[in-house]
Order: C-alpha cells, then structure tokens, then sequence
C-alpha cells in the first residue's frame, strides 16, 4: 500500500466510524478499537444499508491491523458507499478535491506572527491538559464506585449445554449462537464452546436466545437462586436445514426425486442468499436457481453449509448458506 493509499483509507475508516456514531450514538471509538456488539452491529449496519457482507476475520485483517494492501476494490467501494460516498474512487475524488482547496486558502490567508501563534498553541496545550486532568479524576470516581458496586454484589454463575432429542450426546460441532437478553440493552453475544457456555451475573434471573443452522431456535429464561447453576438443554433439529446440507454432501441418482423434495420444502418467494466463503459480498437466488443449484451433478456445487432459515406457513421462506471450497 503506497503512502496516498494508506492516507485515504485511514480518513475512511474516520468516516466509517462517524457514520456508525449516527446509529450508534453511544460508541464514539475509533473504528480500530471496535469489538464485540460493535463489530456486529457494523456487520448488520452494511446488511441493512448496502446489502454487503464482511465477516469478523476481515474486520480484523483490515481495520484492526494496518496491512501492507489496501482491500480488494470491491470491498472499498461497499465501505465509501456505507460512508454517503458513490464508491471508493468518488471518495478519493472528493477528499483530493478538499485538500486542495484548504491549500488555496491557506496561501490567500496571511501568516500570524510567530509569537502569537505559540501562544495560541500554548494556551490550547493549556486547555487540553486541564481537560485531560478532569477526566483522570472523574474516571477515578467512576472506577472506584464501579469496583464497589462490585464487591458487594453476589455474584451467580450459570452454565448450560445443548443436547440432540435425545438427551445423551452434546452438540459439539454444531455452530451454536447464545445472546444474553436484557431490558433496554443491546443482545449480548456469549462464547459457546464445545456445546456448553458459563455466564456470571449479579441479576436475579437470566434470559438468552439460542440460534443454531441446524436446530430450533429457542429462548430460555431461568431464576437464579443458587450460587451455582448447571442445566442440560434440549434442541430441536432443523429438519429442512439437514436435508439441504444432506442433499448437498450425498450421491442420489433420482433428481427427480430430490428436485420434488426441495419443491416441497421451499416456498414459492423464498429469498435465498449465498454468503461467500471469505467474506467478500454474497450472491441472491430465487427458488429454480437454488433448486437448479443443488440438483446439479457437480463436484462444485457440494458441501452447502446453512446458516440461517425462517419459516413461513411450515416451508423455507428465507435461507442464508455458506459453500465450502472443495477445493482446498
């Protein structure tokens, strides 16, 4: 990445993040310092205004970390687009133009003495300090009322795994989604491992969701009276999402048979949509397509993971896959 590219990205990401602010009025962090909720709400911010996609890798690879290469084109135009601007050139266009015209009045503008342009840099220094000064105090007060609060609140652990119909096997390699729900507060994503996941609470009674590709979705809400809690719960398969991911990955003669199958599954207006292995964009399909796709004799059309489906009237209404790169 030359200099005047790195220059330009950098004023983007600025961009970004004040445009992300107009959402989200309570982050005001530079978009490099962004985790968590942050990164997923810029995530489903890009969804909503302009139907792109990048995935938590990418965000890491190229916002978090400076990187010797600029993303790839298409990517800097989705992120101008994000930013009020046509694409990535359009930006470039209109912030040289700026440049240029503060340099215009910069040379029409005459120069203030020396003196008294050390002053005024002293005095802002001055300003700048006392500020920072009242800040480190308030930010102590907080701090120590904070850890008090914390002291003296008990403080319960819970901790749940997830288990097929039948009880006895966890779901380990499954994708399993938990978000802590809680009043006037954003969901809270929780890492769930292994298929089982720990949360501590001072709260009297928790309450999550439990997303998953290949299960029911479901809430769970719990009274929290022990110190300690341990439970074991039971998922509903996603029937209609196994047997795509089925038909996908299996070697089945009678198309026929199979092309019936997904007619049957799919409503007529589906939205279905592709999100592409590397996080680069995604792709929509009507529901031929999808069932041309997935009834197509080719090596390179298998191993279709899904990610998301909805339901409506008991068919697919929308369905979001991923496709795993034979390749590799």
């Amino acid at each position: 990445m030359s200099l005047a590219d790195h220059h330009w990205f950098e004023l983007l990401k600025k961009e970004i993040a004040d445009t992300y602010g107009i959402t989200y009025p309570s982050c005001q962090l530079p978009v490099e310092e962004w985790k968590g909720q942050d990164i997923v709400n810029f995530q489903e911010e890009l969804i909503k205004k302009v139907k792109g996609r990048i995935s938590e890798k990418w965000f890491y690879t190229h916002i978090k970390s400076r990187n010797e290469k600029l993303p790839r084109i298409d990517m800097l135009n989705m992120l101008s687009q994000y930013a009020g601007y046509q694409d990535w050139r359009d930006f470039v266009n209109q912030k040289q133009h700026s440049t240029k015209e503060n340099e215009v009045k910069a040379e029409q503008n005459p120069l203030k003495p020396i003196g008294e342009v050390k002053e005024i840099k002293q005095e802002k220094r001055s300003f700048l300090n006392k500020k920072r000064a009242v800040f480190v105090i308030l930010g102590s007060i907080i701090s120590i009322f904070i850890a008090f609060l914390l002291i003296f609140k008990q403080k319960s652990t819970y901790s749940a795994c997830f288990s097929g119909l039948n009880g006895s096997n966890l779901i380990e390699n499954a994708k399993i989604e938990v978000r802590i729900l809680k009043e006037k507060e954003s969901p809270l994503p929780v890492a769930c491992k292994g298929g089982c996941f720990e949360y501590k609470t001072s709260d009297k009674f928790i309450r999550y969701s439990i997303q998953s590709p290949y299960y029911q979705p479901d809430t769970i809400t719990r009274s929290l009276t022990q110190k300690s809690t341990n439970e074991q719960i039971v998922l509903k398969t996603n029937d209609y999402a196994l047997m795509i991911h089925f038909f996908s990955t299996s070697s089945v003669n009678d198309w026929i048979t199979r092309r019936k199958q997904l007619d049957d599954m799919i409503a007529a207006d589906a939205k279905i949509y592709q999100v592409y292995e590397d996080g680069s964009g995604m792709e929509m399909y009507n529901k031929e397509e999808f069932v041309n796709k997935l009834t197509m004799p080719l090596q390179s059309l298998k191993n279709v993971e899904i990610m998301e489906t909805n339901y409506a009237g008991g068919r697919i209404s929308v369905l979001r896959f991923t496709q795993k790169d034979t390749g590799k």
